[in-house]
């Protein structure tokens, strides 16, 4: 426990630095052109965050506009329900669909968190450690991907993968005759168990 206090101490003390290097700027300006309070008339208001977590809010929330909002699952019949692609279909669906779910609402705590909204728990305080690191948390890890993969490049491609899950769930759903989906081109790379 108190090594994370110490990294998170080291992580405000660098973004004091950063900030310190910076703020010279207040040094050279004349008194005159400060306010009351002694604050320069344009300085933003400052709310006690550390610089990484207003950096993290910032990188979440852009995180979740890459992600899609939803997954509509498959439409289950008593006929498609024999075809063992449309089993395998459905299975992919769900399980991006529950995954999605989640990566979603842990990104909206991370940020809810990161602005004050919200308090910590232990596991968004395990989430935040691995976000601000650039490491894929381990909840988030239930298909293969390489161990030296990113959280940004995990982002990217678990969009994707669910992107081609929508427009396999669309047709699908649409035409329950048409799995697989004929003339959409798909990556079978991009399904979470490509080797079933």
């Amino acid at each position: 426990m108190t090594t994370k206090l110490l990294k998170m101490r080291t992580l405000e003390d660098e973004s004091e630095e950063d900030l310190s290097a910076g703020g010279g700027l207040d040094l050279l300006t004349s008194s005159s052109s400060k306010d009351q309070d002694g604050r320069s008339p344009g300085a933003a208001e400052e709310d006690g965050r550390p610089a990484w977590m207003k950096l993290l809010a910032e990188t979440a929330s852009q995180w979740l506009s890459l992600v899609p909002k939803s997954l509509q699952v498959l439409q289950r019949n008593l006929d498609n329900i024999k075809d063992p692609l449309f089993r395998f279909f459905d299975r992919e669906i769900s399980q991006g669909a529950v995954l999605l779910e989640d990566v979603r609402r842990d990104l909206r705590d991370v940020v809810a968190v990161c602005k004050l909204e919200r308090k910590q728990t232990n596991y968004i305080r395990n989430l935040i450690s691995s976000l601000s690191k650039g490491i894929l948390p381990s909840s988030w890890n239930r298909y293969k991907v390489p161990k030296s993969v990113t959280v940004l490049q995990w982002i990217a491609d678990f969009s994707e993968r669910i992107k081609q899950l929508r427009d396999i769930s669309k047709v699908a759903n649409d035409s329950p005759t048409a799995l697989p989906p004929q003339g959409h081109p798909r990556l079978a790379g991009g399904l979470f168990t490509a080797e079933a």
